[in-house]
């Protein structure tokens, strides 16, 4: 098997095991990912996965999908694209027709219930573990007065989201000015 044959394998298993264990919404597939593509594979360094990651939050679609087809892209080309993107949506596509199917007969039921409950605290759980994802590889390599800055702009979105429900994308496009503002000053 050639480097390259390797290098899309190992793009495919994981994002294949990603999209296995995809609940509680695509944020929560990001540690998994940076355990295989940045610990386990070496495809990413750490730098480079939080910066992919990152840029996908400012395009519109699903994250999951995003981040495959960046990943993949920067990887492999077009060709680490298109696998990276089939491997994480195959095994939703594939649970979510047998869930549906399932679920059509025996949502009520006590016991399916229960086992929603216990997936939703192990997705809260990949959810906590993905802002630690962020704000780790956030904060590395900033002066103390960035790390200020950072969490006064976290803080900020997380209000204008969560308090006065302003759109996603104004925060978001309001963050990348202030950005651009303050790398212009030389502060970053």
């Amino acid at each position: 098997m050639s480097s390259s044959d390797s290098v899309l394998l190992d793009l495919f298993v994981a994002f294949f095991k990603a999209g296995l264990i995809l609940f509680g919404g695509g944020h929560t597939v990001i540690p998994i990912l940076k355990q295989e593509l940045v610990v386990y594979r070496g495809i990413l360094t750490e730098k480079e996965f939080i910066d992919l990651v990152s840029t996908t939050e400012g395009l519109p679609g699903p994250i999951t999908v995003k981040v495959a087809v960046l990943i993949g892209y920067r990887v492999a080309g077009f060709t680490g694209s298109t696998l990276a993107a089939v491997a994480i949506v195959l095994p939703t596509f594939v649970l979510t027709l047998t869930a549906a199917k399932l679920l059509y007969y025996y949502y009520q039921h006590p016991l399916t219930m229960s086992v929603l409950r216990g997936i939703r605290g192990a997705a809260l759980g990949l959810l906590l573990s993905a802002t630690l994802v962020f704000a780790s590889g956030s904060l590395r390599e900033l002066t103390s007065h960035q790390v200020v800055v950072t969490f006064i702009l976290a803080i900020v979105s997380l209000l204008l989201i969560t308090v006065l429900r302003v759109e996603i994308l104004v925060v978001v496009g309001v963050a990348a000015l202030v950005g651009f503002a303050l790398g212009l000053a030389g502060f970053w």
